[in-house]
C-alpha cells in the first residue's frame, strides 16, 4: 500500500469514527430528552390528577357549607349551628389555600383588582315603613339603587378581569390570576352569623322593633358565590385541559 493509500485510509478511518461518535451522541441525546420527557410527563399527570381531585373536594366543601348555610338561616337546625357554620366555613378555607399551593407564584408583578365582594348587596330592605319617615324611606331607596348600581358596575369590571382565564390555547400568566381568584373566594365565603339574624336577635335583646329585613343581602352574598364557584370550576377544567394536552406531547 502506497504513503497515499494509507493516508486516505486513516482519513477515512478516522471520519468513520467522528461519525459514530456523532451518531451516539445524537442519539443518546435523543434517549435522554425522551427520558425527561417521560418524566415531565408524568409528573405533569399526576399534578393534573391532584389539582382534579382537590377542584372537586372544594366544590364539595362548598356546597356543604351551602347547605348548612341555609339550614341554620332557616332554623332547620337547632343548637350549635354557629359552631356548624364556623367548621364548615373552615373546612372550605381549608380546601381553597391547599389548592392554592398548586398554582402559587410569586408576589411581585402584576397585581389585580378583583373584589368579589363588591358584587354582594349591602343595604337590607326596609321592614316595616311605618317605622320610618318619608325622607328616611326617599333616602334608603337612594341607597338601595345605588347600592345595586355599584354591584353592577363590580361585577361587569370582575369579568374582564377573570377573562384570561378563559384563553382555550395555553395557560400562560393565568397561575396568579388564579391565586387571586381563589384568595378572593376566601374572603367572600367566610359565612359566619346572618346579618338579619343579628339584627333581629339584638332587637329583641333591647325591645326595638325590628326595622331591616337582611333577606335581599343574604341571596345575594350567597348567590354570588354560587357564581363563583361555578367559574371556578370551568376555569380550572379548561386549564387541566390545556396541561393535559400538554402532557401528552411531554411538554
Amino acid at each position: 500500500m502506497t504513503d497515499i493509500g494509507i493516508v486516505v485510509t486513516l482519513i477515512i478511518s478516522f471520519f468513520n469514527s467522528f461519525l459514530l461518535t456523532r451518531q451516539l451522541k445524537q442519539q443518546r441525546k435523543i434517549e435522554d430528552n425522551k427520558i425527561s420527557a417521560d418524566i415531565m410527563s408524568k409528573s405533569r399527570i399526576e399534578w393534573i390528577q391532584s389539582v382534579r381531585k382537590l377542584t372537586a373536594e372544594t366544590l364539595s366543601a362548598f356546597n356543604h357549607l351551602y347547605i348548612v348555610d341555609f339550614e341554620c338561616a332557616h332554623k332547620y337546625r337547632q343548637g350549635e349551628y354557629k359552631k356548624e357554620l364556623e367548621i364548615a366555613s373552615d373546612e372550605l378555607t381549608s380546601k381553597i389555600n391547599e389548592l392554592i399551593l398548586y398554582f402559587a407564584v410569586s408576589k411581585s408583578g402584576t397585581s389585580f383588582d378583583l373584589n368579589i365582594q363588591g358584587e354582594m348587596l349591602s343595604t337590607p330592605n326596609q321592614q316595616d315603613l311605618n317605622y320610618f319617615s318619608p325622607e328616611e324611606i326617599s333616602n334608603h331607596r337612594k341607597k338601595e339603587q345605588d347600592d345595586m348600581e355599584n354591584t353592577q358596575i363590580k361585577k361587569e369590571k370582575n369579568k374582564i378581569i377573570l377573562k384570561p382565564l378563559y384563553e382555550s390555547k395555553t395557560n400562560k400568566d393565568k397561575n396568579k390570576l388564579i391565586v387571586t381568584l381563589l384568595e378572593e373566594l376566601i374572603k367572600s365565603s367566610r359565612v359566619q352569623f346572618f346579618e338579619y339574624h343579628k339584627d333581629i336577635e339584638d332587637r329583641k335583646i333591647k325591645n326595638l322593633p325590628i326595622k331591616y329585613n337582611y333577606s335581599a343581602v343574604y341571596n345575594s352574598r350567597i348567590d354570588t358565590c354560587k357564581h363563583y364557584m361555578d367559574e371556578l370550576r370551568n376555569i380550572i377544567a379548561l386549564y387541566l385541559k390545556i396541561e393535559w394536552d400538554r402532557a401528552k406531547i411531554g411538554r
